[in-house]
């Protein structure tokens, strides 16, 4: 009898595990491996007059296809071979030297990579279109234009990658490699880089994977002759209304992003286990030759990262080459462009509303994640299934928003579903994307929490509940404002899946500034990059309110 009332104690505990498990499961069930489950059957599974297989070998022979296939791969390799060779001297000069505004420097390399894509791409459009800074280079329409912003919304993570692990490595071998009379140069490639190789490769296949799945540079940036994967399936899906062949070439690029994305995950874990750190931060004074690197990595960061940014502000306050506030005045007005069906103001709305949605189902969900996977388990096989539910979970990182909104497209939103104007659908998908990203913020944070801590508590006699909220509830507190935070950034500023889902009355802002910047119009271009600024500053303010909230003491990200 005295066993009872222990076992009944277990059991709530228990209850909110299962609970915890299962809720994010039907989630990933019902909304990522469905769609996606349903692209794989529409594009290769439903037998046509020469079998199953027909659509899939039909679209794989086709020469647009290899053509797609082939820009994509250009423009990947492009981006992340220029991301390194700028993102390399950044590093050094940024963590392993010590000067007057090193931190202002630092802020504003990070600056691009938390922006929104549709940003960055109106912003580049600006400065290489007519009457841009650089115009005279020629290459609006033009792969070098996407390559250009792959630069600039990349090279951050490579500084970001490799410069904490620079500024901590030892300073030993190389120092005796000096003392043998091997020169700077030769110390460099022969001990220093073998050394950094690892987070270099760690960075630029991360970078890689965010190359390939840069579809609203492309899709703004590039003309006619420029064509990826991505583009090619809202082609197929909106122009040609041939889902089937959507559906495969949708499932290539699950192929080449998931190819990436482990690449990218066995350089990391490689990275972590490679290189010996020091604990602190190994920094020089800056002296002599050393301001002469320091000044070309402020002229990197001048033309590369805040001249794109200047210009889309200035371009803001143009039209017709003079100066007016027109541009954000007509933001409020619908019958601003014949393009628009409401005031672009209204877009604003909309997307602060979907984001919020998604922000908190991500969030949530990821919490649940998290709390599941970072519990140490004395059962093995328990443990093991703790771990491949996490990789289960981020699986929706290895797949574009452009495949999720179509999987969507052909699965809830059409019969027996019907969602296709619910309020819920976008938000959904959206949060899709951003709860791997939660999770892997929340996680670090709660894995901290010591599991003795939570049996001592059981001992004296609190409930499963109030052991979540004494012992677990203040380390979950701030993770929970910090994902909440990058959710709702990702979710504000995400493109891919809001140009299959969004509705003609409810565009979001980034669909709407495609659509505005598709158009020769003055007052269409002034109206877009006014809305880009908007844009990239309402993402700017979320995100400092999320450092400002971040307490570093109790978890990084």
């Amino acid at each position: 009898m005295s066993i009872k009332p222990s076992t009944l104690s277990v059991t709530p505990g228990r209850a909110m595990l299962v609970l915890a498990t299962v809720i994010p499961a039907l989630f990933l069930a019902f909304c990522f491996f469905y769609p996606v489950l349903a692209l794989l059957w529409l594009g290769v599974g439903q037998a046509e007059e020469s079998g199953y297989l027909t659509t899939w070998w039909r679209v794989i022979s086709d020469s647009l296809t290899w053509r797609a296939i082939a820009d994509t791969l250009f423009m990947a390799i492009g981006g992340t071979v220029i991301s390194v060779l700028v993102g390399l001297p950044l590093s050094w000069v940024l963590y392993c030297l010590d000067f007057p505004f090193r931190t202002i420097l630092r802020a504003l390399v990070t600056i691009p990579f938390v922006l929104p894509t549709i940003g960055v791409a109106a912003a580049f459009k600006a400065l290489l279109s007519e009457g841009g800074w650089i115009a005279f280079l020629e290459l609006d329409g033009t792969k070098g234009a996407v390559i250009l912003a792959m630069v600039f919304y990349n090279v951050s993570l490579i500084v970001r990658t490799v410069g904490p692990v620079w500024a901590r490595l030892t300073g030993r071998a190389p120092q005796a490699a000096r003392t043998l009379g091997a020169s700077p140069t030769r110390a460099f490639f022969t001990v220093t880089f073998p050394q950094l190789l690892g987070a270099i490769a760690s960075g630029a296949s991360l970078v890689f994977l965010y190359c390939c799945s840069s579809y609203s540079l492309v899709m703004i940036l590039g003309g006619i002759g420029v064509s990826t994967l991505e583009s090619q399936i809202y082609q197929t899906t909106s122009i040609d209304l041939d889902l089937a062949s959507a559906a495969v070439l949708a499932m290539l690029q699950v192929i080449m992003v998931v190819l990436a994305l482990s690449v990218s995950q066995y350089f990391q874990n490689k990275a972590r286990t490679n290189t010996r750190l020091k604990t602190v931060e190994n920094v020089r004074t800056a002296k002599g030759w050393h301001y002469f690197a320091i000044a070309g990595a402020v002229a990197v960061i001048m033309l590369l990262i805040v001249m794109p940014m200047a210009q889309v502000i200035t371009r803001s306050f143009r039209r017709r080459g003079q100066w007016t506030l027109q541009n954000y005045l007509d933001l409020t007005r619908a019958d601003a462009s014949i393009l628009i069906e409401q005031p672009v103001i209204n877009s604003l709305g909309v997307s602060l509303r979907t984001a919020f949605i998604g922000a908190i189902v991500s969030t949530l969900l990821g919490a649940l994640v998290a709390a599941v996977t970072s519990r140490y388990y004395r059962n093995q096989h328990l443990q093991k299934a703790a771990e491949i539910f996490d990789s289960l979970n981020m699986l929706p990182l290895g797949v574009s928003s452009v495949v999720i909104g179509l999987g969507f497209l052909i699965t809830l939103a059409a019969p027996p579903w019907d969602l296709a104007e619910s309020p819920f659908l976008l938000p959904i998908a959206q949060a899709l994307g951003a709860s791997p990203l939660v999770i892997r913020l929340m996680r670090p944070i709660l894995q901290t929490v010591n599991p003795r801590l939570r049996e001592a508590a059981a001992t004296l006699g609190a409930r499963p509940l109030r052991v979540f909220l004494t012992i677990d509830g203040p380390y979950i507190w701030s993770a929970l404002v910090v994902a909440f935070g990058f959710a709702f950034a990702v979710c504000f500023g995400e493109f891919g899946a809001a140009s299959f889902l969004v509705l003609p009355e409810s565009l979001t802002l980034p669909v709407m500034i495609y659509k505005l910047s598709g158009s020769a119009g003055p007052a269409e271009n002034g109206m877009a990059m006014a809305a880009a600024v908007i844009l990239c500053l309402t993402c700017s303010a979320i995100m400092s309110a999320v450092e400002a909230l971040r307490k570093r003491k109790v978890g990084e990200y």
